[in-house]
């Protein structure tokens, strides 16, 4: 399953940034991928999967579960773009929030250009710590 392959080869990367390797991206099997129940977009450059971004949109607030891109396509805005395509793929939207390890500075840097705001920081389990991020709709920033 290529969306799976990617995943695993974008969060080892995560996990040296941070300093472990208790990211579920990196055990998640084939199975709990298809029933995840959130919604994807992939991002393709020359038939390639580049890159994919998933979420869950509960009527108010988009949570974005998994941003992805191949280390191969890193720095050709492909995060930028996944980024925006959830914000357009669910207009009704009041905010989205995201959470990425404490110590990713390059993904933490992504959703502020994108006018996320840090709103806290909380320990997901086994010492690993997440930075909550978080964008209102209407001012394109919390």
């Amino acid at each position: 399953m290529a969306v799976l392959q990617l995943q695993r080869r974008s969060y080892r990367v995560e996990a040296e940034l941070i300093g472990t390797d208790g990211i579920p991206p990196l055990t998640e099997t084939a199975e709990e991928l298809r029933t995840c129940g959130e919604r994807f977009v992939g991002a393709f450059l020359d038939d390639r999967l580049a890159g994919i971004v998933s979420w869950k949109f509960d009527g108010e607030t988009v949570d974005v579960h998994r941003l992805a891109v191949d280390p191969e396509f890193f720095r050709r805005g492909i995060g930028v773009a996944l980024v925006r395509a959830v914000v357009s793929e669910e207009p009704k939207a009041q905010r989205t929030i995201v959470q990425t390890g404490a110590e990713n500075d390059p993904a933490k840097a992504l959703y502020r250009g994108e006018g996320f705001v840090e709103v806290g920081e909380r320990e997901v389990g086994g010492g690993v710590r997440v930075s909550l991020f978080e964008r209102n709709r209407a001012s394109g920033s919390n």
